[in-house]
């Protein structure tokens, strides 16, 4: 494995860490990843990292030893401030506490920390050796120390309790029973590196200049091995960590990481894909993955992916791998544009030329026939044949065979050749060549792909060069029917009601059920005549499928042209670069089952194996925590939560998922127990909010799933929200007696007078909302701005009519599009608080936004400065792409619906409730769904509308950004929609001639009638507002 290319991930203060390098990497048992710096302290989540400095409270920025003790706190030796400990006080949040000379500290220079199991904590200074006795709650500190006057570098708790001591002299002392002794393992004085225990309970000792020892202990007396490292071995090591599996990482400088396995000792270096061999830190997580701080570029992820790769640096030719195969030896030969042929026997690499007879490097399909020779075809040179000793040129005078691109031998030991613009060629044992293109029957004149079924037909996957873009498809040719001099070809095509006239890949699995790829369809399974197609819909990450293989365990891979994908027969497991692939396209036909069982494919950048005669790689469970809550923006600690305010019932809660492999495909599910009967759906979301709890006892429960597909053991809190006096079940009797007592003198009142009292009361007070004033009025209702008596918060109060919520299949729908409405949250979204209903009315409670929508900031400031165009244009493209994640469709999308914060940040509002039963009672109240001007085609017409209606909608209001006009115009409402339906707006440059191209190119796009024409998500139109982001 570490000969290859590995799976790398390098991370720099582009990403959030200091300018500095690692000298610690541990993980707590939380998941959170700690990396000691120059700069601070680095606590990363998988997700984002947080930086700790003198700033958040740490007594000194250069820190070098870190360690985690029995209760979970953290515990950060400095280079000058002495111990740091951080202790967990609640969610998310830790606090800070030093220990330096003044505390009893030996010396505020802490070069190493370690943590026993009896809650004692070992710190080496530079003035001997301080032990710390602690507990979990208490801060009672019992402090004593020993081996004053030496400078102690190292410290090692062995299995047995004793304790190891590095000296900066290079001398080693052991603690055990009391009693302190000492050897000198090494010649000369050199400063400890590192100390380590290995599954043998040897000690191995290295050193910065002179290797590595090993110590074993026999009766209380130390015995100093040989080093276990090859005496030739001579390079710096800086630290040294033992895995879980038992190997031993080396630090080194100059040679790059140094993995001991057993005997074997592997290099990662640049050569595998490190971006410099100066190592400081190395570490391996629960889960596997390697870490590795570099001297000068940052941390280096090293994930254990089943895959290995071959590229360029490994030894190939190249890295365009156009075609792969296993000969009857068991050894691979690579195709690469442009690059030559590499034969590759599992040790050493063989790159053929011309002194071999290969006179092009621009090589491209291959075949080994049943007499053990290598066919290799070549771009506009022709076919070469390789016997085993060199390579001879194949019938040079058929110039239809200077550019082949696929090889099949047939049972009748026939060679055919696909070209790539002259049909199919057969070349018989009797040396005579059959040409078969369109004219006699085949369906294109491109010939990807070939196969002999199990009834001994040959199959044609075809394409057909640009200039006959409508031919190609699948073509059958039956040799029987060729022998009668009957047209062998039987054609599936778009004619004949085929999907697609592009078929890449043809294969055949061991059921006998046919398999094909294509361009933009999908694939194809072709069996008994009867036609399934899957498609991204179905999980594919891609419709261009372009490879296929059956493994061992029968499941189908599918190469595309964005990722690997593996079918089981149930569900589809996907692969990209982000799991270990070195490019997330497959090359046509490029890919191959070996003797081993292991699968092969090519890319533009090598070709990867997955190892499946390998071990696959164990689940790990992924790691969860609440990280933090939240009531109205505030936080709560741990403290408080069994003694909530009625006030508190709004919670939010963020959680953290951690599995550091994935890092951002996880996947959380969320229960209150006491609220919800069961898990809620799965979400991309990591946080839940929860709004107007009643009083009691309840509590929440999250989980996490990553690329593993398992769930997390659930991470759970308990809480309880306190009653008001008056939500008491005292109160209430108090009330039912007061009732009683004043019912016969309330009965002396009018109904009349009642009713009139109850509509002014109405009027001031909703539920627990004091009207303040009227921010505006619309069709829906008024738009109050009130003040919460609960929160004590102001919030603009929409309040729908009476008339609207008469009706009772209006009002259950109003409650429970209410629950979803209140858990949306994106700052590109008007925050809604609670939703309910008072005395017949429906209300919404949304925060309050003071600068007024979008079409009345444009009147007064038109036109926009260009920053200030773009920030608007993709925060409410972002937030309209959030909304439709939901699965919810605007309908009413339009200027007057975004608003404006104190920023000038958009906020979308009114979303969601369009496509409700309310709204197509309002729209019976008023005109059309949505506002004329604003709508899409689809939408006048009641016809079927989705998220792509809303993308008209948001053209229109761009088109009005970039010209303060609306595209369609009309004196009358009929003239309107009949400009929307027939009109081709007048481009914006027309009206504004400063506006950039592309901006103009995207209105237009959106604008178009046909939904299919325009844009498909939001995600595609951020691709072309804003530059694409570059991972490296």
């Amino acid at each position: 494995l570490f000969s290859q290319k590995l799976s790398l991930k390098v991370y720099t203060t582009a990403d959030g860490l200091p300018p500095f390098a690692a000298e610690r990497i541990m993980q707590d048992r939380l998941g959170n990843l700690w990396i000691t710096t120059g700069g601070g302290v680095v606590m990363y989540n998988g997700k984002e990292f947080r930086v700790f400095t003198t700033d958040e409270g740490l007594s000194y920025n250069a820190t070098r030893a870190i360690c985690e003790d029995r209760y979970g706190h953290i515990w950060v030796g400095t280079l000058g401030g002495g111990a740091v400990k951080f202790m967990r006080n609640g969610f998310g949040n830790y606090d800070l506490r030093a220990f330096t000379t003044r505390d009893g500290m030996s010396h505020n220079a802490v070069l190493s920390v370690q943590a026993d199991t009896g809650g004692r904590v070992w710190f080496g200074t530079k003035n001997g050796v301080t032990i710390i006795q602690t507990d979990s709650l208490s801060q009672n500190i019992h402090i004593r120390k020993l081996l004053d006057g030496r400078s102690i570098d190292q410290i090692c708790v062995a299995s047995d309790g004793t304790v190891w001591f590095g000296e900066f002299t290079g001398k080693v002392s052991w603690l055990k029973d009391g009693s302190i002794q000492a050897v000198s393992p090494f010649p000369d004085a050199s400063g400890i590196s590192g100390i380590e225990e290995d599954k043998n309970r040897l000690i191995w000792i290295t050193s910065f200049d002179h290797g590595i020892k090993q110590i074993k202990m026999t009766s209380g007396k130390a015995e100093v091995l040989s080093d276990p490292l090859p005496e030739s071995f001579n390079t710096k090591i800086y630290g040294t960590v033992k895995t879980r599996k038992n190997f031993f990482l080396f630090s080194t400088f100059g040679s790059g990481l140094i993995v001991k396995n057993g005997g074997v000792l592997h290099f990662v270096t640049t050569a595998n894909g490190l971006p410099e061999n100066n190592i400081t830190a190395a570490f391996e997580d629960r889960e596997g993955t390697l870490w590795i701080g570099t001297a000068n570029s940052g941390l280096v992820k090293l994930v254990s992916y089943p895959f290995v790769n071959y590229d360029k640096e490994s030894g190939l030719a190249g890295n365009y791998v156009l075609d792969v195969i296993q000969d009857r030896n068991g050894s691979y030969w690579f195709t690469s544009y442009e690059s030559g042929l590499t034969r590759y026997d599992g040790n050493s690499y063989t790159v053929f030329s011309a002194k071999d007879g290969l006179p092009s490097k621009s090589v491209y399909g291959l075949m080994e026939d049943s007499q053990g020779r290598i066919w290799v075809s070549t771009t506009g040179q022709g076919v070469f044949v390789y016997d085993g000793k060199k390579f001879t040129p194949f019938n040079k005078k058929n110039i239809y065979l200077s550019d082949v691109l696929c090889f099949l031998e047939d049972k009748e030991k026939n060679i055919w050749f696909g070209t790539d613009a002259y049909g199919a060629i057969r070349y018989s044992p009797d040396k005579q060549f059959v040409q078969f293109g369109t004219n006699q029957g085949l369906a294109g004149l491109r010939v990807f792909s070939m196969i002999q079924d199990r009834k001994g037909r040959i199959l044609f996957g075809c394409g057909q060069p640009s200039r006959f873009k409508e031919a190609g498809g699948l073509s059958v040719w039956d040799p029987e029917r060729f022998y009668k001099n009957l047209n062998p070809f039987t054609t599936f095509s778009k004619s004949n009601g085929f999907p697609s006239n592009q078929v890449t890949v043809v294969y055949e699995d061991k059921h006998s059920n046919l398999w094909l790829g294509t361009r933009q369809a999908g694939l194809i399974l072709f069996s008994d005549g009867i036609i399934q197609t899957f498609t991204k819909r179905d999980g594919l990450t891609s419709n261009d499928v372009v490879a296929l293989q059956e493994d061992k365990l029968g499941r189908l891979w599918i190469g595309t042209v964005q990722g690997l994908n593996i079918w089981d027969g149930k569900s589809i497991e996907t692969y990209s670069v982000k799991k270990g692939l070195l490019s997330d396209e497959v090359y046509e036909n490029a890919m191959i089952s070996d003797k081993q069982g292991d699968i092969w494919f090519g890319t533009p950048r090598g070709a990867c194996r997955f190892k499946l005669s390998e071990k696959q790689i164990p689940i790990v469970l992924p790691l969860v925590y609440i990280d933090k809550i939240r009531s109205f923006g505030k936080e709560i600690s741990t403290e408080v939560l069994n003694q909530l305010s009625f006030r508190q019932n709004s919670l939010d809660f963020q959680v953290v998922g951690i599995e550091l492999r994935s890092e951002k495909d996880m996947i959380y599910q969320f229960m209150l127990e006491g609220y919800d009967h069961d898990w809620e759906e799965p979400t991309v979301r990591d946080f839940i909010s929860y709004t107007n709890l009643d009083p009691g006892k309840y509590v929440f429960r999250a989980r996490a799933r990553g690329a593993s597909g398992v769930w997390s053991e659930p991470s759970a809190v308990d809480f309880e929200i306190i009653p008001a006096f008056w939500q008491t079940i005292w109160f209430r009797i108090s009330c039912i007696v007061f009732v009683l007592v004043m019912l016969p003198i309330a009965y002396k009142y009018s109904i009349k007078g009642w009713k009139g009292f109850k509509k002014r009361r109405s009027l001031r007070i909703i539920a627990q909302y004091k009207i303040k004033d009227v921010i505006g009025e619309g069709a829906m209702g008024v738009v109050y701005r009130a003040f919460d008596k609960t929160s004590r918060i102001h919030v603009a109060l929409k309040v729908i009519s009476e008339k609207l919520m008469n009706d009772p299949d209006n009002r259950s729908r109003f409650v429970r599009e209410g629950r979803i409405l209140s858990k949306l949250r994106h700052p590109f979204v008007v925050k809604v608080y609670a939703t309910g209903e008072w005395m017949g009315r429906g209300y919404i409670a949304m925060e309050i936004l003071k600068r007024g929508d979008l079409k009345a900031y444009l009147k007064n400031n038109f036109p926009l400065k260009q920053n200030e165009l773009e920030r608007l244009l993709i925060g409410v493209a972002e937030g309209l792409s959030y909304i439709h994640q939901q699965s919810i469709v605007h309908r009413d999308f339009k200027c007057e619906n975004i608003m404006l914060d104190e920023h000038l940040n958009p906020k979308i509002m009114d979303f969601g409730l369009s496509k409700s039963v309310l709204v197509t009672t309002m729209t019976q109240v008023g005109t059309i769904m949505g506002t004329l001007g604003y709508v899409a085609p689809e939408q006048i017409t009641g016809g079927k509308t989705d998220h792509r209606s809303d993308i008209f909608s948001f053209g229109v209001v761009m088109y009005e950004l970039l010209t303060n006009s609306l595209p369609f115009r009309g004196e009358n409402e009929i003239a309107m929609i009949h400009s929307i339906f027939n009109d081709q707006p007048a481009l914006p440059s027309e009206i504004n001639p400063t506006i950039l191209p592309f901006h103009e190119k995207i209105v237009m796009k959106c604008l178009e009638k046909d939904p299919d024409n325009r844009y498909q998500t939001c995600e595609e139109i951020l691709d072309d507002l804003r530059p694409e982001e570059i991972i490296l």
